[in-house]
């Protein structure tokens, strides 16, 4: 469904992008000082009175691109104005009337289509008087707007809507929710030529150029009577690596792209060796528990070599042991081959991710598995699994129900989980496993507080307090112990082992025998002694220790009975 387009121009540093993402109201654009910044179209679906277009954010017009790509961002921006049925021409009242806004007023004028004038950065009214200069590029109709202070958004979302075409796509609201395709990977992996594959156009910049995408692009393209979004992303590098705040928010945006894409497509060059880069982005996507596909790109470039197909396929599935259930494509994005297949591969992926097994189906596959192979015993308690039930789908969400969720370990918990994608209906979509104990039942509309998450890749447990002896803080120069880690450990071990170590008037084997109770030897190591209780009763205090002997205990801390 084509909707009808609105072009957001003028040269750079007029806050076209802030203005771009005040109208959509939210950020999509990155907003920077810096010149340039905005390459691609970036489009957006905005609604208004129940009617519907598509707002277009541009490059600025007469800008040198430090990556020589000037070329490729004015035929961008034409292609925008040539699709566009109205123009929003952006001015900075700050700057004033200058010679590259006559220059882009004089190209406007050759479209023959309706153009508002809008003065930017009018961020209080006595600004407004000074926007009258702006009447000399002979536009009729000007509103003072301010993307910053939020000013006068309503006169510019009527006069557009009074401006649309009447009737037509205008009136009708997306059909479905379309499917979202997240393209992500290393620099120069080939992304953007795939998406222009997609789209059959020049939809975006495709260069041998280095970081040359940096906004997270949203393309939507027909296939078959049904709509597709393919986001564009920019290329990820390490850390270390990133110079400057646009390329910070370049890779923050491909990462929320990760997150609100339906199917991930992670794009890898065969000519390179995996790099931790693809293994992060891999780990991010399975966190997520994203439908995914390993999309190996430029294979033309390496079957010359005689590289094999089945032996590219083996060396990931080893980088990748956790993942061996992700699909692997190769293709090649310059000539087309093998793209619709992949699109057809997204599909069914996440169809599976949306499908519901019923709890009778479920359970039985899951007390199969239980019973081939029984999980441990641990805690000196066998583990026991009730049943299990899909909660969720997309992702496919099982919950097990057992006597104690501690009792089953990560392994045992993959094993289930292979089990549940092979005789289920998930054989290629990443499963979220919820494990409940009898000790985490709740009401109804209660959270799983105590529920128990395992990830496909790693279960997290929880970690130990550590137990400190006192010769090892006499080592390090602490004299007194009970006043340096009493917040943080021996609290918690007096209340474990109080009754067995600490000195008492009268110990549990005395009582009942008269006289002073005897010596009794000093804690266990590793164990904080508990200082002795205030005088509440008559009970007579225990004897001090006299100090150990040093020929008669070397080699140990405390003197023996």
């Amino acid at each position: 469904m084509a909707f009808p387009s609105v072009a957001i121009v003028g040269r750079p540093n007029v806050g076209k992008s802030s203005f771009f993402n005040w109208l959509a109201g939210k950020r999509i654009s990155i907003v920077d000082p810096t010149a340039g910044v905005t390459r691609d179209r970036i489009k957006c679906l905005i609604e208004a009175d129940e009617r519907y277009f598509e707002l277009v954010d541009t490059g600025g017009m007469g800008n040198h691109d430090v990556d020589n790509l000037t070329n490729y961002i004015e035929g961008q921006i034409a292609e925008a104005l040539k699709q566009a049925c109205i123009i929003l021409f952006l001015v900075d009242v700050r700057s004033g009337l200058l010679h590259a806004d006559m220059k882009v007023a004089a190209t406007l004028r050759t479209y023959g289509k309706p153009v508002l004038l809008l003065v930017n950065k009018c961020d209080h009214e006595g600004l407004d008087m000074q926007a009258n200069d702006f009447f000399q590029l002979g536009f009729s109709e000007m509103i003072c707007v301010s993307a910053m202070q939020k000013r006068h958004k309503e006169e510019v979302l009527r006069w557009i809507l009074r401006l649309l075409p009447k009737g037509g796509d205008t009136f009708a609201p997306p059909e479905h929710e379309p499917l979202k395709i997240a393209i992500v990977g290393r620099r120069n992996t080939g992304k953007s030529t795939f998406i222009n594959a997609l789209a059959q156009e020049d939809r975006v910049i495709a260069s041998e150029v280095a970081g040359t995408t940096r906004d997270s692009v949203d393309v939507r393209f027909e296939r078959d009577n049904q709509t597709f979004i393919a986001i564009d992303t920019a290329g990820v590098r390490k850390k270390r690596s990133i110079k400057g705040d646009i390329e910070f928010y370049s890779i923050a945006r491909a990462e929320r792209s990760i997150r609100r894409a339906d199917v991930v497509l992670l794009f890898m060059d065969p000519q390179f060796k995996i790099s931790r880069v693809d293994k992060q982005l891999a780990e991010y996507i399975l966190m997520y528990h994203k439908p995914a596909v390993f999309v190996i790109n430029k294979w033309d470039l390496v079957i010359e070599k005689g590289i094999e197909t089945g032996k590219m396929a083996e060396y990931v599935r080893k980088t990748f042991p956790s993942l061996d259930f992700v699909p692997i494509a190769f293709v090649t994005a310059k000539t087309g081959k093998n793209v619709y297949p992949v699109l057809n591969l997204a599909q069914t992926l996440f169809k599976q991710a949306c499908q519901r097994v019923s709890t009778a189906d479920i359970t039985n596959v899951v007390v199969q598995a239980f019973q081939d192979i029984p999980p441990p015993i641990r805690q000196n308690r066998t583990p026991r699994i009730f049943f299990a039930s899909q909660v969720d789908a997309n992702p496919p969400t099982v919950v097990l129900f057992t006597n104690k969720s501690d009792l089953f370990d990560p392994p045992y918990l993959r094993y289930l989980l292979k089990n549940i994608r092979d005789k289920l209906a998930f054989n290629d979509v990443p499963i979220r496993l919820v494990m409940r104990g009898k000790e985490s039942r709740l009401g109804p509309g209660d959270k799983f507080e105590d529920d128990v998450v395992v990830e496909e890749e790693y279960a997290i447990e929880p970690v130990k307090k550590a137990r400190f002896s006192k010769s090892a803080y006499e080592n390090q120069g602490l004299d007194d112990v009970s006043e340096d880690v009493g917040e943080d450990v021996g609290e918690d071990v007096g209340e474990e082992v109080g009754e067995e170590v600490v000195e008492t008037s009268t110990p549990p084997k005395m009582a009942g025998r008269k006289g002073p109770p005897p010596k009794i030897g000093g804690p266990k190591k590793g164990v904080i002694k508990k200082a002795p209780p205030e005088k509440e009763t008559k009970a007579k205090a225990p004897p001090k220790k006299k100090k150990p002997d040093n020929k008669s205990t070397k080699g140990r801390l405390w003197k023996k009975d």
